[in-house]
C-alpha cells in the first residue's frame, strides 16, 4: 500500500510539477487527497452497510474509551467525539457505544456483546419514554447524536463512567496528518483516488495566469478560453470498481 507521501509525489511527476512555474503546494495537494479519500471512503461504507455487510468494513472501525461527562444546563449524559467522523445513512458515523466494565467474572460474554446502545432522535425519545418497553433503560441504552462533537445518552447505568466506542473517522485535519501513512483506503480504491486528484490537477493547469497588463482585455489575442473538464460523479461506472 502506497503512503500518502508517496501517493502525492506520483500525482505531482504526471501532472510534470517538478519545475518551479507549475507549483502545486505540499499543503494544497493534501488538502485535495484527504477531500477525495473521504469521499471515496463514504461511498464504499455506505455501499458496503447497506448491503448489510458490516463485517466487510469492520477494519474501518477506530475504538476508544472515553468518559462521560454531565452538561451543567440540562444535567444530560454525554461523552465527546474524540475526532471527526462520517455523516452516514447507518448509525451517523458510530459503529457501537458498549458498556466498559472490567469486574464480569471470566465465562461471562464480553460486555461489547451484552449491552450496546442504540440511536435515537429527539422526536422518537419522546414516544418511546411513554412505552415501558421501548423506554431507554440500563440493558436497552439509547444514544442521541448532537452538536459542540456531543453524543447524548439516555438509559445508561449510572455506575458506568466510561464507555467503548467504535468510530468511524474521517481523514485528519492536515495539521495532524502523517503523510508517511499508509493511504486510508482499501486496495481497490486507490486507482479511482489516481483519477480524481489528477483530474483536479489537470483543472488548476488550465486556469489562465495574471497578465499584469491594463489594455482592457481579459486574455491575449486568439488566446483560447479553458473550458472545465466535465464532472464525473462517485456513481459513474468508471469509478466503481467490481470489488465494492
Amino acid at each position: 500500500m502506497p503512503t500518502i507521501r508517496d501517493f502525492m509525489s506520483d500525482i505531482k511527476a504526471t501532472l510534470g510539477l517538478g519545475i518551479d512555474d507549475a507549483e502545486w503546494s505540499d499543503g494544497a495537494l493534501a488538502y485535495n487527497v484527504g477531500l477525495n479519500i473521504d469521499l471515496l471512503k463514504k461511498q464504499y461504507l455506505d455501499r458496503r452497510m447497506s448491503r448489510g455487510d458490516d463485517r466487510s468494513v469492520s477494519q474501518e472501525i477506530s475504538t476508544f474509551l472515553l468518559p462521560i461527562a454531565d452538561e451543567t444546563e440540562t444535567g444530560r449524559r454525554y461523552f465527546t467525539m474524540p475526532a471527526p467522523v462520517f455523516e452516514l445513512a447507518h448509525g451517523g458515523g458510530i459503529a457501537f457505544i458498549s458498556y466498559v466494565r472490567t469486574d464480569l467474572p471470566v465465562n461471562c460474554a464480553p460486555q461489547v456483546a451484552r449491552v450496546q446502545y442504540s440511536p435515537t432522535t429527539w422526536q422518537e425519545l419522546m414516544l418511546i419514554e411513554a412505552d415501558p418497553i421501548q423506554r431507554p433503560s440500563k440493558p436497552r441504552p439509547r444514544y442521541i447524536r448532537g452538536s459542540r462533537q456531543r453524543t447524548y445518552l439516555f438509559g445508561q447505568d449510572a455506575d458506568i463512567q466510561t464507555l467503548e466506542v467504535g468510530l468511524y473517522l474521517t481523514f485528519p485535519p492536515l495539521t495532524e496528518v502523517d503523510i508517511d501513512q499508509d493511504i486510508p483506503l482499501p486496495a481497490h480504491l486507490i486507482e479511482p483516488l489516481r483519477r480524481m486528484t489528477l483530474q483536479q490537477g489537470n483543472w488548476l493547469m488550465l486556469q489562465p495566469q495574471e497578465r499584469l497588463l491594463n489594455d482592457g482585455r481579459a486574455n491575449n489575442v486568439g488566446e483560447r478560453v479553458p473550458q472545465a473538464p466535465r464532472l464525473i460523479s462517485v456513481n459513474d461506472s468508471s469509478q466503481i470498481t467490481g470489488n465494492d
